[in-house]
């Protein structure tokens, strides 16, 4: 997408400044199971989307070679961006007449491994984080024509997120900087932790997939798809 940690540098300085998604209005007319259930997947979302905090204060002290000035503030301008899409996702609660949680067991475990762990497996975490919620945007974009504002918002999102994993890949090709063992390693860790992330949504999110005539085999396979844009060869 980009090739130059100042073109990622670029990218994400002008995407800042995209107009914030309005305030919708009230929600109403869905089936209430379907609503509970839309709640329900919105507010784990709301909490992935919310949690980056202090990786873009960790990031501009680590030592690392692949980090250079421009891409330590493109992971600043991106941990901000996912921070906007937090809001975006409660003010869709808002207008569900819902609220955001401050937990929920399927994102502590993330939360847990990004806290503990040094900026690489945060970073790698957090990308693998991104190929679930990329899939799952993609569902609310194109399953909801009868909620435009909820549409919407997964169009808009899934755009950005497309090219959160795109930078991420970048950033872990100079990682590995031309070594295939790295590479490998880097990819065998990413797809376990994508595999855990899609068991996890397609099982707490069971209620609405299903109503949404989404089955587990087809988002998993989806979540496949666009690993392999993570892992294909540069």
């Amino acid at each position: 997408m980009h090739a130059s940690t100042e073109e990622w540098l670029r990218y994400f300085r002008d995407n800042r400044d995209r107009p914030a998604l309005p305030v919708p209005a009230p929600i109403t007319g869905l089936e209430p199971a379907l609503h509970r259930a839309l709640v329900r997947a919105l507010q784990c979302l709301h909490l992935g989307e919310a949690g980056e905090g202090r990786l873009a204060v960790e990031i501009l002290r680590v030592r690392d070679p692949a980090l250079d000035a421009a891409l330590r503030e493109t992971v600043v301008l991106y941990v901000a961006e996912e921070g906007r899409h937090a809001r975006e996702v409660a003010q869709l609660l808002g207008a569900l007449g819902a609220r955001t949680l401050t937990g929920h067991h399927s994102e502590l475990g993330f939360r847990a491994l990004r806290r503990s762990a040094g900026h690489r497996t945060k970073m790698l975490t957090l990308a693998a984080a991104e190929v679930v919620g990329l899939a799952f945007y993609e569902v609310l974009a194109s399953h909801f024509p009868h909620a435009p504002a909820v549409a919407h918002l997964g169009r808009v999102i899934a755009r950005e997120e497309t090219a959160h994993l795109a930078m991420q890949r970048f950033y872990f090709e100079r990682v590995a900087a031309g070594s295939r063992a790295k590479r490998r390693v880097i990819h065998a860790a990413f797809r376990t932790i994508v595999g855990a992330g899609v068991a996890t949504l397609t099982f707490d999110q069971r209620a609405l997939l299903r109503a949404l005539a989404v089955t587990p085999r087809d988002f998993a396979l989806r979540c496949a798809e666009i690993t392999r844009t993570f892992t294909r060869a540069a």
